[in-house]
């Protein structure tokens, strides 16, 4: 019974730590963008490429890592596995961060400088996902915890060091895909320590078998997400980037307020 407790609660505790620091750095984030140059109406329009882009993160999830936990469970195939879910999470991310691009250039008209690197997280976010498939599988989640505390401070820390210049939308979300980048290096690198993906290749028919297992799990996401983001979306569509700023900033509060039940 007691091994029962340890196996359960270190996993939960690195988990809930995880959540923690990127909620503490979100609350960070926020303070320093609304005090900085970028004001009320920069924050507006972060918030607007922020929700627009986030639409496409749980596309890239599509519910694989539910189905690459089955079929490894079922087979036990876990090298090949990952490497197909990689592979595959890879090339969708990448189809989702051409669509992220598009779509904010014709709806925001933002410069592209901004839009890059913030569509460019949907990429980062995607392996990150494909690495915690592998975390929960073996109920080991440190790594992911100091992935995303060194992600984190990699970020601010980028952003604190441009106050004493004029800061860009450019400047923030270059700074959050900078820690991202770091986050996906460090996960990795626990990952490269079992896998040596040397000579491994593409399984058409495990890409079948993870579509098939993760279409109807996938397709709930993508609604879910877009239920939860069409409100600053139609905002950012029908008022002005001060507006979208306000209430955006009303919405961080409430997710704050959630985030220890959570």
């Amino acid at each position: 019974m007691r091994d029962f407790i340890e196996l359960i609660s270190w996993p939960t505790f690195w988990q809930a730590a995880a959540r923690l620091v990127s909620g503490a750095a979100s609350i960070f984030l926020t303070l320093i963008l609304t005090r900085s140059s970028l004001g009320v109406e920069g924050f507006g329009d972060f918030t607007k490429i922020l929700a627009l882009v986030s639409i496409f993160y749980l596309p890239a999830d599509f519910g694989l890592n539910a189905a690459f936990i089955q079929l490894a469970s079922k087979t036990g195939q876990v090298k090949s596995l990952f490497f197909n879910l990689f592979f595959i999470r890879l090339f969708w991310a990448t189809f989702l961060f051409l669509i992220s691009l598009f779509t904010n250039l014709v709806l925001y008209q933002i410069n592209l400088a901004a839009i890059l690197p913030a569509s460019a997280t949907i990429l980062t976010t995607a392996v990150t996902a494909s690495a915690l498939a592998y975390f929960q599988l073996r109920l080991t989640y440190f790594w992911q915890f100091l992935a995303s505390l060194a992600s984190s401070i990699v970020a601010l820390f980028l952003i604190l060091l441009s106050l004493g210049q004029t800061l860009t939308l450019q400047v923030v979300f270059g700074a959050i895909l900078a820690g991202q980048f770091v986050g996906v290096v460090i996960n990795f690198s626990k990952i490269w320590q079992e896998f040596k993906f040397l000579g491994e290749k593409i399984d058409w028919e495990l890409v079948r078998r993870y579509f098939q297992q993760s279409f109807a799990l996938g397709l709930t996401l993508i609604f879910n997400l877009i239920y939860f983001k069409a409100d600053i979306i139609l905002l950012s569509l029908l008022s002005t980037s001060q507006s979208v700023g306000l209430y955006g900033l009303a919405v961080r509060i409430f997710e704050w307020a959630i985030l220890p039940p959570v």
